[in-house]
């Protein structure tokens, strides 16, 4: 008998469906040699041999799993075995840790529902009454309560009133929350009605909100900047600071430019880049020059305009920030004088010598009367310090041509100085004869 004759018994073994596996037979029949005995109990001709179970291979086998946490142990493993347990390890450490953050999430979130569901019957039972006598006004929060009766029953509390002409929600519109107010007046519609001056002591009305903005560079310094700002601030008209050049003192007058600088020299460059020299005329009446920029203007003010003139009309001068410094132009070398005042000039004409300002002592007095005040000096006398105006032609001369030392000599005397003057004027004179002769 062969080994294909033999009956052989399969019966499901686990994996034996699995192609890759090979499936054993859950029994083999083996005939019993002739000479061999059988056993009572057992009459038949054939023997069954049951195989041994196989198991899968693991990288485990032969590992003794509760010595793994001696040191010497895990030392004599394979290092294979030990990167399989390496992994497996952190595989699970990774799936603990999963599971507790998850764990720790639905118990937060659980909480966070409980204590919502809390505050939510809290708020709807409980109401908030107002305390003040014959207000029955209820509210569902505290600072609910507390802000009405700050703003309906406290008399210091500061009312900010709309600035709008003909606003939609009433004249004169109070709110007594300044964010309030400022949601208010951000909207586009509100800003094409007209608008009031913020400034309580200005009724000025502007058409609309960037004319009230143009409207804000005719207050002068001061109040522009300790009281004009911090109320625009307030209205919330400077959310970004575009108006924080009404903190300077020169603003520029072009309408539209909002522009201004600390001094009116860095102004006038600013005029004369910027928008190309405007015209800007003179402020005095009934003169006609126009000029391109701050510093021409100044410029002919200085030159062209009397002393006098300019003291009567200082108020317009000031006003365009223009000033009225003198230019005083010599008649002698034709140099001029800037910021001209006595001393300055005085020192200028002694400059030239003696002969030369006494010839032209009419035209110096002309030129010195235009650009200067009325000179007035002080003289030491008698220990006290005493004035005399000097307004003659020769009291001019001898102003300019006697030492200090000289003036102090002549007294606080008008006459004597007007005498100086002359024997000044008659010692030229005769100096002139002599040389005809």
């Amino acid at each position: 008998m062969g080994p294909s004759d033999l009956p052989i018994n399969y019966e499901d073994q686990p994996g034996a469906t699995d192609s890759n596996e090979i499936a054993f037979p859950s029994s083999i029949e083996l005939p019993l040699a002739e000479n061999s005995s059988s056993t009572p109990d057992n009459n038949d001709d054939c023997v069954a041999l049951t195989p041994p179970i196989v198991h899968h291979q693991s990288h485990y086998d032969g590992v003794d799993l509760l010595k793994l946490a001696n040191k010497e142990h895990l030392v004599n493993l394979p290092q294979s075995v030990l990167k399989q347990l390496s992994k497996d390890v952190a595989g699970a450490l990774k799936s603990t840790r999963e599971k507790e953050q998850q764990k720790s999430r639905e118990s937060r979130k659980k909480a966070a529902e409980q204590l919502r569901q809390r505050k939510m019957l809290q708020k709807a039972t409980t109401v908030f009454k107002c305390e003040h006598p014959g207000c029955n006004t209820t509210f569902g929060r505290n600072n609910e309560r507390l802000r009405h009766i700050r703003e309906k029953h406290t008399a210091t509390t500061q009312a900010f009133v709309c600035p709008v002409v003909n606003c939609p929600m009433g004249l004169t519109h109070k709110f007594y929350r300044i964010d309030k107010l400022r949601d208010h007046l951000r909207g586009q519609k509100i800003s094409s009605y007209p608008w009031g001056c913020i400034l309580p002591e200005c009724s000025e009305i502007a058409p609309n909100k960037a004319g009230l903005i143009e409207h804000f560079g005719q207050h002068d310094f001061r109040t522009r900047r300790h009281q004009l700002l911090p109320l625009i601030s307030d209205y919330g008209l400077n959310p970004h600071g575009e108006l924080n050049y009404l903190s300077v003192a020169y603003l520029c007058s072009i309408q539209g430019c909002r522009f201004g600088e600390y001094t009116i020299f860095a102004l006038s460059n600013h005029m004369s880049l910027a928008h190309d020299g405007p015209a800007l005329p003179c402020p005095i009446p009934n003169c006609q020059a126009v000029f391109q920029d701050w510093y021409m203007t100044s410029e002919h003010l200085a030159r062209d305009h009397d002393h006098a003139t300019k003291i009567q009309f200082g108020d317009v001068i000031e006003k365009r920030d223009l000033s009225i410094a003198s230019t005083f132009s010599c008649p002698i070398c034709h140099h001029e004088v800037k910021h001209a005042w006595h001393m300055r000039v005085k020192d200028h004409c002694r400059e030239h010598n003696k002969q030369q300002i006494l010839r032209a002592s009419k035209t110096l007095f002309d030129a010195w009367s235009f650009s200067l005040e009325p000179l007035t000096i002080s003289i030491y006398e008698e220990g006290d310090f005493k004035k005399i105006s000097l307004t003659t032609e020769n009291q001019l001369l001898a102003y300019i041509l006697l030492s200090d030392t000289e003036q102090r000599r002549l007294g606080s005397s008008d006459e004597a100085f007007e005498q100086a003057g002359a024997k000044l004027r008659a010692s030229m004179e005769l100096s002139n004869d002599g040389q005809q002769n």
